[in-house]
C-alpha cells in the first residue's frame, strides 16, 4: 500500500467521521441565519457527465500545483470529492447526472481551475465548457455567502 493510499483514506476517514458528527449532532436549526450556515457549510448538486468528473480529476492531478498544507489539504478534499461523486458510473459516459458535491469543494475545484495552464484551442474549449458547469453551483455558494452577510449585518443591528 503506497503512502498516498494511506493518507488518502486517512483524510476520508476523517471527512466521513466530521459529516456523521455534523449530522448526528441532536441541537435544533435555531434561527435563519444558523439554516443558512447550514447551507453553506452542505452539498450542493453540480449537473455534469462522469466524463467531465473524470476530466476534472484528472486535470487537478496532472495539472495543478499545491502550495503549502492549507492547499494540500484542499487539493486532497477535491479529488476525493470527485472520486466520490464518479463511483458507480462509466467515466466515458456523457449522459450527465446531479451530483452532490460538498460547498467547500467547488469552491476548491474552482481555485485549481483557474492556475491551470494550457495550449491550443481545444484544450481551451475544454477547459472553459467544464467550469461553465460549475458556474451555476459557484453563483448558489456566492448567493449564500450574501445572504450571509445580510443577515449578520441585520443581527449587529
Amino acid at each position: 500500500m503506497s503512502k498516498e493510499k494511506t493518507i488518502e483514506e486517512v483524510v476520508e476517514t476523517t471527512v466521513d467521521s466530521q459529516i456523521t458528527d455534523a449530522v448526528t449532532q441532536e441541537s435544533p436549526v435555531q434561527s435563519p441565519l444558523d439554516e443558512i450556515y447550514a447551507k453553506r457549510m452542505g452539498n450542493i448538486n453540480v449537473t455534469l457527465s462522469p466524463a467531465d468528473l473524470k476530466y476534472l480529476k484528472n486535470t487537478l492531478v496532472q495539472k495543478v500545483e499545491w502550495k503549502g498544507s492549507n492547499e494540500a489539504y484542499l487539493y486532497l478534499m477535491a479529488t476525493i470529492s470527485l472520486t466520490q461523486a464518479l463511483e458507480g458510473h462509466d467515466a466515458k459516459s456523457e449522459e450527465r447526472f446531479s451530483a452532490s458535491l460538498p460547498t467547500s469543494s467547488i469552491e476548491s475545484i474552482n481555485f485549481f481551475l483557474n492556475r491551470v495552464t494550457g495550449k491550443g484551442e481545444e484544450a481551451a474549449h475544454r477547459m472553459f465548457a467544464v467550469s461553465m458547469l460549475l458556474r451555476p453551483a459557484l453563483e448558489k455558494i456566492n448567493a449564500l455567502d450574501a445572504e450571509i452577510k445580510k443577515l449578520e449585518e441585520a443581527s449587529k443591528s
